[in-house]
């Protein structure tokens, strides 16, 4: 009956498709449904068009609690679809006839999928030179500054390799922002472990991806300068010290990474940990991220007493890290900890600790470098 009110098809179209999430099943259940003969093309066509309304759900629901950016994308793909619909619905005897035509001598079935084809190409030809309007408009709906990450180095250009010195220079600007990179994937992955909240944590693994293209890019400018030959034998040596900092960096990120997944662990597994366990990993956390702060400072501005300051922090993080080590095992022992809790605890301690010796590393380049 339903061939008779295409609005109502519609609707029903758009509601069992949220239901079941899927409008590939529905699609799919419709083609039988009409293969039958249950209900003619004519009547399957609206139904088709509330499937594609439906789908929008699935973006909807992994759009809850995200990102600005993922809500933005969840209303582009609600509205590209509820204004293709709108203007099917108002076309519809003459997509019906199209597709008639079109599938003239196959099955309904076929012909349902023509439909299907002929709404997403249609559709996207529609929109394609609406994009900035688009843009514009769900930017207006949905309010709020995007954090943005540039997926790219930005310092470093090849026409500048033919005088090595300044090449050398560019590259130690782009060593420096990875290192920036770094600390912030730090920061938000301490973030992450105490509010758990999704984006910080996709935010975190977002960095350390760019992190581990700046160390390939940086890696292959910094052959190429030594390949030209162009820099003073003094310019060299520094110029090698840099290339080893690069990996010093990289493994920051890379503990920051082991942070995020762990603090996922313990979300999946439902970890809790204790009050004093919390307070320690703050305090060590927060120590770590003095380390690499002081490390980068040094490092900018060829400052020895910032460098100075990263070896003592990083001596106390090693304190710190057998001080607290002792004492979880304590709280294992009274059975105040679950053993899932003390494994993240401890992989955490080793992982700031390391955090620590890559700071050092770069302390103790600036420390000789002065000395020389």
């Amino acid at each position: 009956q339903l061939q008779d009110q295409p609005l109502l098809a519609l609707i029903v179209g758009t509601v069992f498709t949220m239901i079941v999430q899927s409008s590939s099943a529905t699609i799919g259940i419709l083609q039988t449904i009409a293969d039958e003969g249950m209900i003619s093309l004519k009547g399957s066509l609206p139904i088709l068009f509330g499937d594609n309304i439906g789908t929008t759900i699935t973006a909807v629901l992994a759009s809850i609690g995200a990102t600005v950016a993922a809500k933005r994308t969840a209303l582009v793909h609600v509205i590209f679809n509820v204004i293709g619909a709108i203007i099917f619905m108002i076309l519809l005897v003459p997509v019906h006839s199209l597709v008639l035509w079109l599938g003239e001598g196959v099955n309904i079935r076929m012909q349902i999928a023509y439909a299907h084809g002929i709404f997403n190409t249609t559709n996207a030809l529609i929109f394609l030179p609406l994009i900035p309007a688009l843009a514009w408009l769900v930017t207006k709906i949905i309010p709020g500054k995007m954090q943005e990450i540039e997926f790219k180095a930005i310092y470093l250009d090849e026409r500048l390799l033919a005088t090595p010195a300044v090449a050398f220079g560019q590259a130690q600007h782009e060593i420096l922002r990875m290192g920036q990179y770094a600390r912030e994937t730090l920061n938000d992955a301490s973030t992450f472990f105490f509010s758990r909240e999704s984006r910080v944590g996709e935010l975190a693994l977002q960095k350390e991806e760019l992190i581990n293209e700046l160390n390939r890019k940086i890696t292959d400018y910094m052959v190429k300068i030594q390949q030209q030959n162009g820099l003073p034998e003094g310019e060299s040596e520094k110029a090698s010290g840099w290339f080893q900092l690069v990996n010093d960096i990289e493994r920051i990120g890379d503990h920051a990474e082991n942070i995020v997944e762990l603090s996922e662990f313990s979300i999946n597994k439902k970890v809790e940990f204790s009050e004093e366990a919390g307070r320690e990993l703050k305090e060590m956390l927060t120590l770590a991220d003095k380390a690499v702060e002081r490390a980068l400072a040094a490092l900018e501005h060829n400052d020895v007493t910032a460098a100075q300051e990263v070896l003592d922090y990083e001596r106390e993080l090693d304190e710190m890290e057998v001080k607290f080590r002792k004492s979880h095992i304590q709280r294992l022992n009274q059975n105040l900890c679950t053993g899932n809790s003390g494994a993240v605890y401890l992989d955490i301690l080793s992982n700031l600790e390391r955090v620590g010796d890559h700071s050092k590393n770069i302390a103790q380049f600036v420390m000789h470098e002065e000395q020389t």
